[in-house]
C-alpha cells in the first residue's frame, strides 16, 4: 500500500507543490490512513479477545483460525481491503495524470 510520503514525493517530482492537488490528495490519502489503522486496531482486538479466551488453535478441517469466522473480524478486514484499493488506484489516477 502507498503512504502519504509516497504521495507527496510523487506529486513533488511533477512539480506539484503545496497547490490544491497537492493539499486535497495528500489530506485524503491522510484520512484513508486513519481509517486504516482503525481497522487494524479492531482486526487485532478481535484476535486478543480470542487468545485471551484460549481459543487460538489453528483448525485442520478448516484450515483457519477461529476469528476467521467473526463477523467483526471480518468486517474489519474487508475495510483494510477495501482501503488499500483506494490507495493503490488513487495512486495510480495520480500518477497517470497527464497535466501533473
Amino acid at each position: 500500500m502507498h503512504t502519504r510520503a509516497s504521495f507527496e514525493k510523487l506529486l513533488h517530482d511533477h512539480g506539484r507543490y503545496l497547490d490544491d492537488l497537492y493539499i486535497i490528495t495528500v489530506r485524503y490519502v491522510n484520512y484513508l490512513e486513519e481509517q486504516y489503522e482503525m481497522a487494524y486496531v479492531r482486526s487485532e482486538e478481535v484476535i486478543r479477545e480470542y487468545k485471551e479466551a484460549g481459543n487460538d488453535q489453528f483448525d485442520d478441517k478448516t484450515y483457519s483460525y477461529p476469528w476467521y469466522h467473526d463477523e467483526r473480524w471480518d468486517e474489519a478486514t474487508d475495510t483494510l481491503e477495501a482501503i488499500e484499493d483506494e490507495v493503490d488506484e488513487l495512486y495510480k489516477i495520480v500518477e497517470g495524470m497527464d497535466y501533473i
